[in-house]
């Protein structure tokens, strides 16, 4: 695969342009709108590490289940109630937005 093809589109459009004396092709992260997030996020010493740590838990967890295979379903009713949990937090939340709402005349 040439390396015009190995692009996609905008890419390769701005890659063309750049050849017609258009503005020079930076590469993908130039056009990429996330990127100063992600280049900061890259810079920070911690970041590999919150990257790392989940992925390590998903492991021992897995071994866990494998070992102990009634932990998963303890696992599983622990994330029910802790969604069932989020979700009343989030109705009595939209409850209270929409009762301000009310009250402002909106």
């Amino acid at each position: 695969m040439s390396e015009t093809e190995s692009r996609t589109g905008a890419e390769a459009a701005a890659h063309s342009a750049s050849k017609d004396g258009g503005a020079p092709w930076a590469g993908p992260m130039s056009m990429c709108p996330m990127a100063r997030t992600c280049k900061g996020m890259v810079e920070r010493p911690s970041s590999g590490l919150f990257m790392f740590l989940p992925g390590l838990v998903f492991i021992g967890v897995g071994v866990l289940i494998i070992f102990v295979p009634q932990a998963l379903v303890w696992l599983i009713a622990a994330a029910f109630i802790l969604f069932g949990s989020v979700m009343l937090g989030m109705a009595g939340f939209m409850r209270a937005v929409a009762a301000q709402l009310r009250a402002a005349g909106g």
